[in-house]
């Protein structure tokens, strides 16, 4: 395991004015603006990973020929971090984002970090950074993994010159309350064959366009179907999709090469059928599911992911339609697997799983 130098930072935000930061995002919740006093960072270059350290927060100098901003050899993960109430600091899967990772450096041709390093790297900044956690509920300390190529060309090749960093975000919740989905069936968020199922920048630009115009519709995100025969759901725009039908099975897209393996789906699949739910990975028709809502038949939608963790769905509109599911309430299933998964983080409830990490 490496050793990380640690380089002080002279200009560091002081204990007194970080519980200020906290205690403003808590009154006025924001996502990802404000960033804390350290980042990690490790380089890669001539095969080799080396230069590992914990750095002060600070803008990057790149080359404007670095391959990143040419051909968006890029990937990142999210993961959150908890503070319990004994003010203790807990992680959640991280080693699982670490192996997701070098799954989509091996799609995007970066080279893979080695989950130690992964791991090690996010460990060692949140011990440096435990004064930002906060302890306040449905806040937490968001963590952004990312790794970009840096070497200076314009050539339709991989890059050789690659750095990896860790930055950290206080947050409150992404979405507040019960979400307006619209259902997107003229754009794609990804295709088969292509890069839907990395965790890469180019999925979400795809998706920022139909998310602005459904905004104008007064919808907090887009829901997209499949490119090839637009026909199946697939996912939001940086969530995984759940029905509940009438029995409380759940169901959910099958994983595909256009839908990105998220690990809170993957969480709440395991903690759903640890709470004797069934559930189904299967193809999903979206008119019959417009159906089956209107038939009472599908009671309960829900979108989940790190930053939203669950997020209930009561109304999903489109260009002839506009339905309401379960009066536009959170359903009972969604709300007691969001209970479970957030009691799990924040050390309310028993991790059966061995999911929490402690700092």
């Amino acid at each position: 395991m490496a050793e990380f130098k640690f380089v002080e930072n002279k200009n560091s935000i002081d204990k007194q004015k970080i519980s200020s930061i906290l205690a403003s995002i808590k009154e006025k919740p924001v996502f990802g603006r404000q960033f804390t006093n350290y980042m990690a960072h490790i380089k890669y270059e001539n095969g080799v990973w080396s230069n590992h350290e914990i750095i002060p927060f600070a803008n990057i100098s790149l080359s404007p020929a670095a391959c990143v901003f040419h051909y968006g050899q890029e990937i990142f993960e999210g993961i959150k971090a908890y503070k319990w109430n004994d003010n203790s600091v807990h992680s959640f899967r991280v080693k699982d984002n670490a192996k997701r990772f070098q799954f989509s450096a091996k799609r995007l041709v970066l080279p893979e970090l080695p989950i130690d390093d992964f791991c090690d790297a996010v460990t060692k900044l949140l011990k440096v950074e435990q004064d930002w956690v906060p302890k306040e509920e449905n806040m937490s300390l968001y963590i952004r993994p990312f790794m970009i190529a840096t070497e200076p060309f314009l050539g339709i090749k991989e890059s050789n010159i690659v750095d990896f960093y860790v930055i950290l975000s206080p947050v409150g919740p992404y979405i507040s309350g019960v979400a307006t989905i619209w259902l997107e069936d003229t754009y794609f968020r990804a295709g088969p064959g292509g890069t839907g199922n990395s965790k890469c920048g180019g999925n979400y630009a795809a998706s920022l366009l139909p998310k602005k115009l459904a905004a104008k519709q007064g919808c907090n995100d887009c829901l997209f179907l499949d490119a090839k025969k637009n026909k199946y759901i697939e996912e939001f725009s940086g969530m995984s999709f759940f029905c509940v039908d009438k029995n409380n099975i759940l169901y959910t897209p099958k994983i595909n090469d256009s839908i990105l393996d998220s690990i809170t789906r993957d969480s709440i699949i395991k903690i759903a059928k640890k709470m004797k739910y069934k559930v189904k990975e299967t193809k999903i028709i979206w008119k019959e599911l417009l159906n089956k809502i209107k038939n009472k038949e599908i009671v309960e939608i829900f979108a989940c992911g790190t930053a939203a963790v669950v997020s209930p769905v009561g109304v999903i509109k489109g260009k002839d339609f506009e339905i309401k599911i379960n009066n536009g309430e959170i359903g009972k299933i969604s709300k007691l697997l969001k209970e479970e998964l957030v009691g799990i983080q924040t050390g309310k409830k028993t991790d059966k799983f061995g999911w929490v990490v402690n700092v």
